[in-house]
């Protein structure tokens, strides 16, 4: 692969298909997988409460834009958590693209046509392209600013001004991370011979000055905000530091896990071999240039998250990987170009190779993810394409769905005080609606909620519940979790209905 930023840029034809077919593959993930990582059930809860409430603000601990945006389907009418994961999954596809234009404008079009299929085929990719969550729209956002700016440096259109700075006020609503990208764009003025190859003028500092105020913008107005309402401008990064140091992951951490964790998570993320040559691409970009912005942007970001898991700010989550994916894949071409340098005679193949790669490792994971390989299966599952709840909560989901007489659903209590209640209720709203759910919880009665129904199925761990005025009737179990027939006489009512 020869590297010429010069080459115009993927045709219409080939970014559609890229689109298209990242769209398919999430699309069809999406349809036989569950909403299940981190914090994707509870951004759904707060975006359907932006819908009842006067406030713009949907929590005090997460920025408000992917709120936002999610909550669309919500304020139109929509009941379902498909949409919000559906709006994902486009964001996801359309972050493909991006990713073949911003590495064409560094490495020419050949180079970006390969970053987008790695990108297209990556099983952490796809896995957080149908989840609710906000890392997808933030890389999307990102990688769409960081080709504004590229663009409009090198080329001063007022286009690539307005879509690149709109993209990174987007990426900013999301996560931090993007603020201090964001903050990193001046650097190009400092060492502009040495990352890019340009010269330090007049016009270069009023491009890149003039982008990185417009792309301040939201920085500006929410430090603002939190400031006045909080008296702390960075508000939402001091309650982060405070929530992650009480989180029994970070306390279990140890400093070896740390250093290797962010390079394995890209390794399995992405695939071995893409990780591996764009990895040789960083090292070679930074020792012998010329174009080695992108190298650059991925190290600065590195050294910044082993700084936030330093002081207790950040805790290693595979997730949170895919930012540094979307500064690591642009890499890929300088990799490539050395590798085929050395050895000439796989200069065609290389190419395919990757490819190929790609498309085996995507179905490696999956497959592990769903075998019973033990640790190989409980490491792959946290970025397997197709994320599943846990298997005996949906025995249990499966089985009430085929009830005929399933009126509604009681979830709790459960024994072990650290049992999620949200894969339960984000199963059971695929196919009842929301007032047929109650959920209750240790020390409170149940009998309130048990008599607002004609019958009520219990799901527990608790082995003989209790609530005055009813007795139950065990009809199923899963694992540790029991299902308990309460029954009614005095309501006729059927709810819902």
């Amino acid at each position: 692969m020869t590297i010429d930023p010069a080459t115009s840029r993927p045709s219409s034809r080939t970014l559609w298909g890229l689109f298209v077919a990242a769209l398919a593959i999430r699309g069809a993930f999406l349809l036989v997988s569950d909403n299940n990582d981190g914090d994707a059930y509870a951004r759904l809860m707060l975006a359907r409460k932006l819908t009842e409430q006067t406030s713009w603000i949907a929590s005090e601990i997460w920025l408000p834009v992917h709120f936002w945006i999610i909550a669309t389907p919500y304020f139109l009418g929509a009941t379902s958590e498909v949409w919000p994961r559906a709006i994902t999954a486009l964001a996801g596809a359309a972050s493909v693209p991006a990713m073949a234009l911003l590495t064409q404008r560094w490495f020419g079009s050949p180079a970006g046509v390969l970053a987008g299929v790695a990108l297209l085929l990556s099983p952490l990719h796809i896995r957080f392209s149908i989840l609710s969550v906000a890392e997808i729209f933030l890389m999307c956002f990102a990688t769409v600013g960081l080709w504004g700016f590229v663009a409009h440096r090198d080329s001063g259109r007022t286009f690539h001004l307005a879509v690149g700075a709109l993209a990174f006020n987007l990426a900013c609503g999301q996560r931090m991370e993007a603020w201090i990208l964001v903050a990193m764009l001046p650097l190009s003025l400092v060492f502009p011979r040495w990352l890019h190859g340009g010269e330090r003028s007049l016009l270069l500092s009023t491009r890149v000055l003039s982008f990185t105020a417009l792309s301040s913008v939201f920085m500006v107005l929410w430090s603002t905000y939190s400031w006045v309402t909080y008296g702390n401008p960075l508000h939402i990064a001091t309650l982060n530091v405070g929530r992650v140091v009480t989180d029994q992951v970070y306390q279990s951490t140890s400093v070896p896990y740390v250093l290797a964790f962010w390079p394995l998570a890209l390794l399995t993320g992405l695939n071995p071999l893409v990780t591996g040559v764009a990895l040789l691409g960083v090292a070679s970009a930074l020792a012998t240039g010329p174009q080695r912005e992108a190298a650059a942007a991925f190290v600065a970001m590195l050294f910044v998250y082993y700084v936030q898991n330093a002081r207790s700010a950040m805790i290693t989550d595979a997730r949170y990987s895919l930012f540094l994916a979307t500064l690591l894949l642009p890499s890929l071409a300088t990799g490539l170009t050395r590798l085929t340098a050395r050895l000439p005679t796989l200069r065609r193949s290389f190419a395919p190779a990757v490819v190929a790669a790609s498309a085996a490792w995507l179905v490696v994971v999956w497959g592990a993810a769903e075998s019973d390989a033990g640790l190989a299966t409980a490491k792959m599952s946290s970025i397997s394409p197709r994320p599943l709840y846990e298997a005996d909560v949906r025995t249990v989901n499966d089985w009430l769905r085929g009830q005929a007489d399933v009126d509604a659903v009681l979830v709790g209590p459960f024994v072990d005080v650290l049992t999620r209640y949200g894969p339960w209720l984000s199963l059971f709203e695929m196919w009842k609606p929301r007032p047929c759910i109650d959920v209750v919880k240790h020390g409170q009665n149940a009998a309130e909620l048990l008599g607002r129904h004609a019958v009520v199925h219990q799901v527990t761990d608790v082995a003989e519940p209790t609530a005055v005025g009813a007795t139950p009737e065990r009809v199923f179990q899963a694992g540790p979790y029991l299902v308990y027939r309460w029954a009614n006489p005095t309501i006729d009512t059927r709810c819902g209905s």
